[in-house]
This record gives C-alpha cells, sequence and structure tokens, in this order.
C-alpha cells in the first residue's frame, strides 16, 4: 500500500510539474525590428527608457537592442549621411599652392 502511494505521488508529481512550469513560461512573441521602433517612436522611447532602467535583465534582449539602434539612429542619423569632418586650419600654418602640396587643412611632415 505504502509503495503505491509512492508510485502514485511520483506520477502526479510527474506529469504536474512540467504543466505547471509550461503555464508558467513567458510567451515567445517576436521582438519588433528597428523599422517598427523607427516608425514609432513613442513606443521605441518607452521601451528604451525601461531597457536603460534595467540593463542587467533587459539589456540584451532583442527587443532592447532594436530599440536602441532606433534611438541611435533617430539621434544622429546613419553615419553614412553625415557630411565629412572638418578640421579647423592650423593657426600660422601657410598653405602651398601647385602640384606637390599637401592636401588642405594638414600640415607638413617635419
Amino acid at each position: 500500500m505504502k509503495q503505491n502511494l509512492s508510485l502514485r505521488l511520483n506520477l502526479w508529481f510527474a506529469t504536474a510539474l512540467p504543466l505547471i512550469a509550461a503555464g508558467c513560461a513567458p510567451s515567445a512573441a517576436p521582438a519588433r525590428t528597428v523599422s517598427y521602433f523607427q516608425a514609432h517612436p513613442t513606443e521605441r522611447e518607452a521601451i528604451f527608457k525601461r531597457c536603460a532602467d534595467d540593463p542587467g535583465t533587459l539589456g540584451k534582449t532583442a527587443e532592447c537592442v532594436n530599440a536602441q539602434r532606433a534611438e541611435e539612429i533617430a539621434g544622429i542619423g546613419s553615419f553614412r549621411h553625415l557630411a565629412p569632418m572638418q578640421f579647423p586650419p592650423v593657426p600660422g600654418a601657410r598653405v602651398k599652392q601647385g602640384a606637390d602640396a599637401p592636401a588642405p587643412n594638414r600640415t607638413p611632415p617635419r
């Protein structure tokens, strides 16, 4: 009798625990893409703030990475669309004229 009760109890746990665990698992919805977050700035901002507030747990999830990338693009745009960087001229430097002149805004080698 004791062995029969033990067998029933083990069988119950073997079937009940996986069912309970499956019911508690988070739903696996696909992560929203960068283009989705670019088209929906209010959602991007909300997700970005939530991910920035808890980077240890959420920081490397696909949704946080996509929201962060969309935020970067919205903030400065793509690097491909930025104008070339121009350095200011060096005070006191003379610009050579002619074919052997160095490129503008560069000092000659010493």
